[in-house]
């Protein structure tokens, strides 16, 4: 009796905790969403405007053009060569009716059906003039006989293909301007505004976990144009990078006050700063401005790929470019290894430092690098049923996995953003069951498997740099 309380008691217990980590995990999942849905649904109001306003645009534009289309095909003339070439058919001998013998009477003119199909277009395309009042052929048509158009037709055929071309144009151009406001409504879905008071309450808030995730892209196939998406930190605000200079007497607080100032008032919007296309060479460096009696600004001229496009960004925009920009900039200048390019080195190592050092309070790897503690995040037991190892689950985004504990059977569901919290060995095994597990779609096996390849993607991205990064300074020393 006291064994079967007692198990009784264990299993309660069991519940008690599964339903205390459900709640959590649910709380999780509000946090997550909550500020984006706020945001989001401003957004969305703006782009409901914008779209009536571009769709009444676009409207009017099509209208204009339907316009000239009608004017153009008005305007289409047909070569008289043609015209005479039908009157030739028509005024050929009709053959006579022969139904039951010769009869008295019989009309020996009246056209035959293909006769009359030709007449007819004949009528269509020169209605000013009759079949009564068409000329007689002068000569008979023979297959050697040629076609010649004359300089007039010549002239109105080259004025049709011109005008046909004109609309193909305008066509292309109708199709690039949506191209382009599809772009623009793209980038405003992924891109905030960064005023003063959203970086105070991103950059002064506590670290939410949820930023270690793409931005743009989660492509992981890189080349000379192309390079790893990485994620946004939403405390690069607050990174201490620029040395101030020596007259400057305030304190941390005073110089965040700074910054965040600086970064609100100058920055450009972030849509034109972010980029995919690698850094390939720094032609110019130029000192600005003196910044709050704290530091100067640093303009840094770049070209990207291989069609070496020009960039300009300053430190007003440092917090919001791509990170793999900060790596590619920090091995650039290491490599030309000039004097004057030291302290510059220096502000892009410290911005990856910082960088990893707040990775590192989530992501395995990061923390391993940087000597810290990561937060733990405590599995979430759902029950979908037996054989749901592997199963990927939509709302919210995630992966069940099946955990022992002590020696019982369970399945944890792990939400697609705490991937970080999964060691290297173990992620290998994730895949693994995504794609063993039946119950799950094509199109759901490959998005869960890029997430995860480009968590991989990143975690070698900073292993890459950290190694660079020591081996340069043990050459230094």
């Amino acid at each position: 009796m006291v064994h079967a309380q007692e198990l009784q008691i264990k299993e309660l217990g069991t519940q008690l905790e599964s339903k205390t980590h459900e709640a959590d995990h649910r709380l999780r999942v509000i946090d997550m969403y909550k500020a984006q849905n706020q945001e989001m649904n401003l957004k969305l109001v703006k782009l409901v405007e914008d779209k009536d306003a571009q769709v009444l645009k676009l409207s009017e534009k099509m209208d204009g053009k339907f316009e000239q289309i009608l004017k153009a095909l008005s305007e289409i003339a047909v070569p008289k060569v043609v015209e005479r070439t039908v009157e030739k058919v028509i005024e050929k001998p009709m053959p006579t009716s022969q139904e039951g013998g010769d009869k008295e009477g019989a009309d020996t003119t009246q056209p035959s059906k293909q006769q009359r199909k030709l007449l007819r277009k004949s009528i269509i395309i020169n209605p000013e003039e009759g079949s009564s009042k068409q000329k007689p052929a002068e000569t008979e048509e023979t297959p050697e006989t040629q076609i010649i158009k004359t300089p007039q037709d010549i002239s109105k055929d080259e004025e049709l293909a011109k005008k046909l071309q004109e609309e193909e144009r305008l066509r292309v151009e109708a199709l690039k301007e949506k191209d382009d406001r599809q772009i623009q409504t793209s980038e405003t879905r992924i891109w905030p505004v960064w005023t003063r008071a959203k970086i105070m309450q991103v950059a002064l808030s506590d670290p939410n976990p949820y930023w270690l995730h793409p931005i743009a892209s989660q492509r992981v196939k890189f080349d000379a144009n192309f390079q790893l998406d990485m994620p946004i930190c939403p405390r690069a605000f607050l990174f201490i990078y620029i040395e101030p200079l020596a007259f400057f007497n305030g304190d941390d607080e005073m110089m965040n006050k700074i910054l965040i100032d600086f970064y609100a008032k100058k920055s450009r919007p972030q849509q034109e700063v972010w980029s995919c296309i690698p850094i390939k060479t720094i032609p110019r460096i130029r000192r600005t401005n003196l910044v709050g009696n704290a530091f100067y600004n640093w303009e840094f001229e770049v070209t990207r790929g291989t069609e070496k496009t020009k960039s300009i960004f300053s430190f007003a925009e440092v917090p919001l470019m791509n990170p793999s920009d900060w790596i590619n900039l920090h091995q650039i200048m290491v490599l030309k290894c000039e004097d004057h390019l030291k302290p510059h080195i220096k502000v892009f190592k410290l911005l990856m430092q910082n960088y990893m050092f707040e990775m590192g309070k989530y992501d395995l790897v990061a923390a391993e690098l940087m000597k810290r503690v990561p937060v733990s995040v405590k599995p979430t037991y759902v029950d979908y049923g037996i054989n749901s190892d592997g199963l990927i689950t939509k709302d919210p985004w995630g992966v069940v996995v099946k955990i022992t504990e002590n020696d019982v059977v369970k399945y944890g569901h792990l939400i697609m953003t705490d991937i970080y919290t999964i060691a290297p060995n173990h992620l290998k095994m994730l895949k693994q069951k995504i794609f063993a597990q039946i119950r799950n779609s094509e199109h759901d096996k490959m998005e869960a498997y890029a997430r995860i390849v480009w968590h991989e993607a990143v975690r070698s991205k900073i292993i890459t740099f950290h190694n660079f990064m020591v081996e340069h300074e043990e050459k230094e020393e």
